[in-house]
């Protein structure tokens, strides 16, 4: 996917006529424009005169201006205001603008139909509703207006299928109020109405509440779909331009970087031989504070145990184990968000009770084994893992370390370089399992995955070997790049 800040067009057709400067850039042809005399040219001369545009407009670069607005909710309401100086903008930089509208769904108001089933399958449709509009006219760009919740995911899905210079632009921020003296914001609706049902708050109470909460357009302060995707996607459009601005080598190239969350890498990952990937799926709360919730997981493909987390979070953090239909409700009380990611329940405990997860650095083109952290409990991490008062546990760890192709077998060692392969990250880290048949159960797969050197702790002698070869490695891939570089 690109993004430009200068827009241009790009994928000319066969035959057509030059196009015009925009913004400095040299001329150009422009696939908006079809060769003079044929069908496509005249009707769409037709169509454009009839709005008024001239015949030096109709050489101009096309600029799509989609507008994801609705009066459904505040989260977009403000969107209009913006199109008629957006539209004078691209005009002064010599090229037209057209408005093109999308469906626009809210969690807070659209996930109430249909048990809250029309609000996830939305993202697809916006993308599809963009590419029929941008792509069906052959347009040059775009710049997306993107708001709450679906928007901003279902526009840059449309970007990167369109393949065409766009900007998404996230269109600002939901003022919040105060609540008897305390300031108060949409996601503590949410918090307390969970209260509502616990008999803590009366409904006098969170009714007064919400008439406060927002104080006006723009995204709210939850950080579910919209706001960690405007993050993201800020973060990585930043990284992708400026890439373009330089020739110096790059660790993790944006794209694949982009490409690594959560639902995304159980997808991308569930076809690869050897690898057993969670069913993974993010759902709006409303959807799973229904009464038929546990109906709708089981329509999704999940049986209990399962397991719920908030978006957004590491370490353990806001993350459960659910482990019938009736420990739904209380599950959701213990986690902030609007959105919950529903993972299916992986079992890797071995015949002794013990769940072990190992985790491997992909560093350059090579995997490097780090720990195998054995629990008895499910959600285990190096840290809080019985490692330090149990011996037997760090002589399986250094077993790993020093033979991970002999612990894990050649099954499961061909799936992790082919998990390496599809992800093409230069520094990365595998967290996983093995289940009794040697397949890797795929916890998560990331670039943010920390080598934390061991502390001074005797104990922990055995593992300072193979922290150090793999910074090492991080310092040869490094050079190795800048090699390239030169």
């Amino acid at each position: 996917m690109r993004q430009e800040a200068v827009l241009a067009g790009s994928n000319p057709l066969p035959g057509d006529s030059s196009g015009t400067r925009l913004g400095g850039v040299p001329d150009r042809k422009l696939r908006s424009n079809f060769t003079p005399g044929t069908t496509p040219w005249a009707m769409r001369r037709a169509q454009w005169s009839a709005l008024g545009l001239s015949d030096e407009d109709l050489e101009k670069p096309k600029i799509a201006i989609v507008n994801s607005s609705s009066q459904l909710a505040s989260c977009f309401s403000h969107l209009d205001e913006i199109v008629g100086p957006l539209k004078k903008a691209v005009e002064d930089a010599g090229g037209v603008a057209f408005e093109v509208r999308t469906a626009a769904p809210s969690d807070a108001i659209t996930s109430a139909g249909a048990a809250g089933q029309y609000i996830l399958p939305s993202r697809d449709l916006i993308a599809s509703d963009i590419e029929v509009a941008v792509e069906g006219a052959l347009l040059d760009g775009m710049v997306c207006l993107a708001s709450c919740d679906k928007t901003t995911p279902g526009q840059l899905m449309a970007a990167g299928r369109l393949n065409i210079p766009t900007i998404i632009v996230a269109c600002g921020y939901q003022p919040s109020g105060e609540y008897r003296g305390e300031p108060v914001d949409f996601e503590d609706i949410f918090r307390f109405a969970g209260h509502v049902n616990a008999g803590r708050m009366t409904v006098d109470e969170l009714g007064e509440m919400s008439r406060c909460a927002v104080t006006g357009p723009g995204v709210c302060a939850g950080m579910g779909t919209a706001n960690s995707m405007h993050l993201a996607a800020e973060a990585l459009a930043g990284a992708q331009s400026l890439l373009l601005h330089t020739t110096a080598p790059v660790v993790n190239p944006p794209a694949a970087v982009l490409a690594t969350g959560r639902c995304e890498v159980a997808r991308r990952l569930s076809g690869v031989p050897g690898v057993v990937t969670p069913k993974t799926i993010t759902l709006s709360r409303d959807l799973l504070a229904l009464s038929d919730a546990p109906t709708t997981l089981q329509d999704h493909g999940f049986e209990f145990p399962l397991l719920l987390r908030t978006p957004g979070f590491h370490g353990g953090d806001h993350f459960v184990r659910v482990d019938t239909r009736g420990e739904l409700p209380s599950a959701l009380l213990k986690l902030p968000g609007r959105d919950l990611t529903v993972i299916q329940y992986l079992d890797a405990r071995a015949s002794d009770g013990k769940t072990r997860k190992y985790r491997a650095m992909m560093i350059g083109r090579e995997l490097y084994p780090l720990h195998a952290a054995i629990s008895s409990h499910w959600k285990i991490h190096y840290f809080n893992a019985e490692m330090a008062d149990y011996p037997a546990h760090r002589a399986e760890d250094a077993e790993f370390l020093g033979n991970m192709p002999g612990v894990l077998g050649p099954r499961a060692m061909i799936a992790l370089r082919e998990i390496q392969r599809t992800l093409g990250l230069d520094y990365a880290g595998i967290d996983f399992g093995l289940n009794e048949h040697g397949d890797v159960l795929l916890f998560e797969a990331n670039a943010t995955m920390a080598v934390v050197t061991p502390n001074a702790d005797k104990r922990w002698d055995y593992r300072r070997p193979a922290v150090e070869r793999i910074w090492r490695a991080v310092g040869a891939m490094l050079m190795d790049k800048v090699k390239l570089g030169s």
